[in-house]
């Protein structure tokens, strides 16, 4: 299966896992949207201009996790709970990263389920 296919698939596992999952998206090493978008019917929160600006500060939070774990050991994932929305990022792999947020009810402990997706996806790579 090509990569997109299977960046593709993570991100619908995402909206599959859980109604209150907004948004998944994975990202390359340039930062660039590989697969995934907002969840159909969803609207955005952000402008336009707001969310290609915060992509990119998502690609930056990324080197930073990366840095870190050559430190800290491998991150599982980045949790931020927000009042309008939460947001997760997952390493995946490859210099390369899923970005999920969910609606702010999706409390911390909700977290686990979506990583069990991420982690059996990364098993078969």
């Amino acid at each position: 299966m090509p990569q997109v296919e299977r960046f593709k698939l993570l991100c619908d596992r995402m909206f599959a896992a859980d109604s209150r999952v907004r948004y998944a998206t994975v990202f390359d090493e340039e930062f660039s949207i590989v697969a995934g978008g907002m969840r159909l019917g969803v609207k955005p929160v952000e402008s336009v201009e707001e969310s290609q600006r915060m992509d990119l500060q998502v690609g930056v939070l990324a080197g930073v996790i990366k840095t870190w774990s050559k430190v800290f050991g491998r991150a599982s994932f980045v949790f931020f709970k927000h009042e309008k929305i939460n947001m997760i990022i997952f390493p995946i792999g490859n210099n390369n990263h899923l970005d999920v947020t969910t609606q702010p009810d999706f409390r911390a402990e909700d977290v686990g389920k979506l990583v069990e997706i991420v982690e059996e996806w990364k098993r078969k790579i």
